[in-house]
């Protein structure tokens, strides 16, 4: 994605604790499958970090982003957007020497990303992942949302509903019988 890629070339030709500055400005924009309508933006750092065993140096991004992601209430399946903010660290590994050319060692971290051979960095995949932890479970509208009717899935927030309930579910008949009687006090 533009705007999500960067080229680290020179950065990883440099000593170790070198660092870039970038302000990150995406359009609206889908990443995976979350819809984002305002633009993403952000702050991002780049440290080149120290090699690590036949390794010739990796990049570490350090970024903070806002945006507002798009989904749907849980309650009622009405539009819904949730500004969403998130700070991330990801490391990034080479999958070519800058300097030789030569194809390197891949590296074992299951919390790292690889470059492209061309070492353009790719935040795409560390930002979606990161939306995905920053967006609510079960996002709703409005606290006193009241939902979709179990009996004619009509949303209950625009019109109530005129039907009987249907009849309660016969494995629990026994325990309806219990209530009414009152042998069992109701809870408030």
């Amino acid at each position: 994605m533009e705007g999500l890629r960067l080229n680290v070339a020179s950065l990883l030709k440099e000593p170790t604790g070198s660092s870039r500055m970038r302000d990150i400005c995406v359009p609206p924009t889908v990443i995976g499958d979350r819809t984002l309508t305002s633009p993403l933006v952000g702050h991002l750092e780049l440290f080149r970090i120290a090699p690590h065993r036949s390794q010739s140096g990796a990049v570490l991004a350090l970024g903070k982003f806002g945006t507002t992601v798009a989904s749907e209430c849980s309650r009622c399946l009405e539009s819904v957007t949730n500004p969403t903010a998130f700070s991330f660290e990801a490391a990034y590994y080479p999958q070519v020497d800058v300097t030789t050319g030569r194809v390197v060692a891949p590296f074992e971290d299951d919390l790292g990303f690889d470059l492209a051979e061309n070492h353009e960095l790719d935040l795409t995949e560390a930002v979606r992942q990161h939306i995905e932890l920053a967006i609510p479970m079960q996002p709703i509208c409005s606290l006193d949302c009241s939902g979709l009717c179990p009996v004619c899935g009509s949303n209950r927030n625009h019109a109530s509903c005129q039907h009987e309930m249907v009849e309660i579910d016969p494995r629990f008949a026994a325990l309806q019988d219990l209530l009414s009687s009152g042998m069992v006090p109701e809870t408030p």
